[in-house]
C-alpha cells in the first residue's frame, strides 16, 4: 500500500503500517489489523478487530450487525464473528485512491458498533482481555494474539507441515490429475482463439487445474511435480494453437476434415509465408501472454501453499 494512501488510513489513529501490507494497531481501543491480500485472483482487503463481550449484552448481536453491515456494503465480501475477533473482507475498489475510504468507512462504523455495546478488546483467539498480544501471521493472516496462542498455534502448524512432508506422492495418478487439469486449459484455449482472441487467462487457468489435478490424484504437490506440471502447461500450448488453427481452416475449407487441416499446418508453413507469419506469430505472443498469466498464478501459488503452515511474530 503507498504510503500516502496508508496515511489516510491512518489519520490520528495509533496504527502503523509495517510490514508493508499490513497496516495495525491498538485504535479507538481494539487492536485492529488492515491486511491487503495480493495473492488472489481479486485483490481483497481484511480487517481484523479483537472484541468480546463486556458487561451487558449488546443491543444487536455481533452476528447480527456484522449480517446487516454486509447487506447494506456491496463491497463487502464476508463479515463473520470467529472465536474473538471480527473478520470483514473487502472487495478492493479498482481505484487505489478510493481504498481508504472504503476501508475508513467501515472502520468507523465498526469501532463506533463495538464502543456504543461495550464491547473490550482481547486475544483474537483465546479472547484474553489481560495479555500481551503480539502482532502474528497464522496461515497469511495477521492477527493479534497472546503468546498462550501463538505457542499453540506454532507448534500446531509445524505438525501439520511434518505430516504433509510424509505423506507419499503418486507420480502416475498425480500426472494423469495434471493431465486432466490441463485439457481444461486446451478446451479455453480453443475457444477463446475461435473468438478471435489469444488469451494468456486460458494459460493461468491451465496451470491452476494442472497444480489442482496434480494434487488431488497425486496426494499432495511438491517441486518435482510443479515442474511437471509447468513443462505439460507449455506443451500443452503449443497443441492447443495448432488445434485451434486446424478448427478455423475447417471453417474456411469445407472440405477438410480435422485430421486433414492439422496434418496440413505444417505444409502451409512451409510453403506460404503469409500462413507461417500468422502462425508463428500468433504461437509466439501465445506463449507469452500464457507466461504473463501462469508466473503470477505460480508466484501466489507457491506463497500460498508457504502460508498455509506459516507461523511468525511480525511484531
Amino acid at each position: 500500500m503507498k504510503e500516502k494512501f496508508a496515511q489516510m488510513i491512518i489519520r490520528n489513529d495509533s496504527l502503523v503500517q509495517a510490514p508493508n501490507d499490513i497496516i495495525s494497531g491498538y485504535a479507538r481501543g481494539y487492536y485492529t489489523v488492515i491486511q491487503f491480500m495480493n495473492n488472489s485472483s481479486v485483490p481483497v482487503t481484511t480487517i481484523n478487530i479483537n472484541a468480546k463481550e463486556g458487561s451487558y449484552a449488546p443491543a444487536v448481536p455481533m452476528q447480527q450487525y456484522l449480517t446487516e453491515l454486509k447487506t447494506t456494503n456491496k463491497r463487502i465480501l464476508s463479515a463473520n464473528y470467529i472465536d474473538s475477533r471480527i473478520e470483514i473482507s473487502l472487495r478492493r475498489p479498482n481505484l487505489l485512491k478510493n481504498v481508504p475510504e472504503t476501508v475508513t468507512e467501515i472502520l468507523d462504523e465498526v469501532w463506533n458498533y463495538l464502543s456504543r455495546n461495550g464491547y473490550i478488546s482481547c486475544c483474537g483467539l483465546c479472547g484474553k482481555e489481560e495479555a500481551s498480544l503480539s502482532l502474528c501471521s497464522v496461515q497469511g493472516r495477521a492477527h493479534y494474539i497472546c503468546p498462550d496462542c501463538g505457542t499453540q498455534n506454532e507448534q500446531i502448524l509445524n505438525a501439520a507441515r511434518e505430516e504433509e512432508s510424509r505423506r507419499p506422492i503418486n507420480y502416475v495418478t498425480g500426472i494423469v490429475g495434471a493431465f486432466v487439469g490441463v485439457l481444461i486449459g486446451v478446451i479455453l484455449w480453443i475457444v477463446f482463439y475461435q473468438m478471435g482472441f489469444i488469451a494468456g487467462i486460458a494459460g493461468a487457468v491451465m496451470m491452476i487445474c494442472s497444480f489442482k489435478g496434480f494434487e488431488l490424484l497425486g496426494g499432495r504437490i511438491n517441486i518435482a511435480g510443479i515442474i511437471i506440471c509447468i513443462v505439460l502447461d507449455f506443451v500443452a500450448v503449443y497443441f492447443a494453437h495448432n488445434i485451434s488453427v486446424a478448427v478455423s481452416m475447417m471453417q474456411e475449407v469445407e472440405e477438410y476434415s480435422f485430421s486433414t487441416a492439422y496434418q496440413s499446418i505444417s505444409f502451409f508453413i512451409e510453403y506460404s509465408s503469409e500462413f507461417a507469419e500468422a502462425y508463428w506469430h500468433d504461437l509466439i505472443m501465445g506463449y507469452a501472454l500464457a507466461a504473463i498469466g501462469i508466473i503470477p498464478s505460480l508466484v501466489n501459488y507457491i506463497k500460498g501453499a508457504q502460508a498455509q503452515y506459516e507461523y511468525k511474530k511480525l511484531s
